[in-house]
């Protein structure tokens, strides 16, 4: 085992810890990074959270169903030495996908027709349920909101009424569960532009634009943050997504710019000089196998300078 300073000085080792706190109290450019944990039989130093940059100021779980003791262990232990604070995602296209999947199997074991599937509504009410008792179960911080949308101009007006029905069900749903949760961090990722009732807004902490994990160039960076910059969406709590490149060798596009670099590498100097709240890196796992986090950590020197 390689010599640390949290071996060979853990006095020193404590003090740095002690200034990492206080620094995630203070006003800062904020990192989140989503970090996949469906790796149970780890194999690697990033399969652990903590080998996340330590100056990552939210992690969320990308598999926050079943989540084992020696996982929660290790996260209380960054918890409390780090500062760090835990979230996972509630995807309203994720939930959205699971049902047209449901639907599929229903019809195929259900030829006749007679038994009628479950409605949409009802599933989406009983799957935010059941997402939202992870909360509790695992002692996360909070949630993530995440929601899409859509565009509502071309809608015909029985599409309208259904989407809004759909995103009101949604995003009521989570504001109630957090007005009665105030202790619980709401963050949201997603098109901010496409919800239809931004006073959520006004409950979440962060506003991601999720769009930049699409970006194939710098300046579609600046391009979706001005898209987001709607009436009612809060410039100052805005802040802008990236993913990192795929472990898969068949996946081409994740996290590539069309020029052959990679788009986190871009991040923090793009959102240093853009005036966001923060960057969101998303799998960041990947980029220990690529690079041992460190362009997530120059990502985030970029933005926040005084953390070495």
């Amino acid at each position: 085992i390689s010599p640390t300073i949290e071996n060979t000085n853990p006095e020193l080792y404590a003090q740095y810890l002690a200034a990492l706190r206080q620094y995630k109290q203070t006003e800062h450019k904020v990192t989140y990074a989503w970090f996949d944990n469906s790796v149970k039989n780890t194999y690697s130093r990033a399969h652990h959270v903590s080998d996340v940059p330590d100056s990552v100021d939210v992690i969320s779980l990308m598999s926050p169903a079943d989540i084992m003791d020696t996982e929660l262990a290790e996260i209380k232990q960054v918890r409390e030495q780090k500062g760090t604070r835990f979230i996972y995602d509630i995807d309203f296209d994720a939930i959205r996908a699971d049902y047209n999947s449901y639907i599929e199997q229903f019809a195929a074991e259900n030829p006749d027709g007679e038994e009628e599937p479950v409605a949409f509504n009802d599933y989406l009410l009983d799957a935010i349920s059941t997402q939202l008792s992870y909360c509790s179960r695992y002692e996360f911080d909070g949630i993530c909101y995440r929601f899409t949308g859509k565009h509502t101009l071309h809608l015909t007006k029985d599409e309208l009424k259904e989407y809004m029905t759909q995103a009101g069900i949604f995003a009521g749903y989570l504001m109630d569960w957090h007005k009665r949760n105030a202790d619980k961090m709401l963050v949201f990722a997603g098109k901010p532009q496409n919800v239809l009732d931004k006073s959520i807004f006004d409950e979440c902490e962060m506003v991601f634009v999720s769009d930049g994990l699409d970006a194939t160039n710098v300046d579609l960076f600046s391009y979706y943050l001005t898209m987001a910059q709607q009436e009612g969406v809060p410039a100052e709590k805005l802040g802008m997504m990236c993913a990192c490149t795929s472990l898969d060798e068949n996946d081409l596009k994740s996290g590539w710019f069309s020029n052959g670099t990679r788009a986190l590498a871009s991040l923090g100097d793009w959102a240093a000089t853009h005036g966001v709240a923060g960057i969101g890196i998303y799998n960041i796992s990947s980029d220990y196998f690529n690079n041992t986090y460190s362009l997530s950590r120059a990502a985030i020197q970029a933005i926040s300078p005084a953390v070495k």
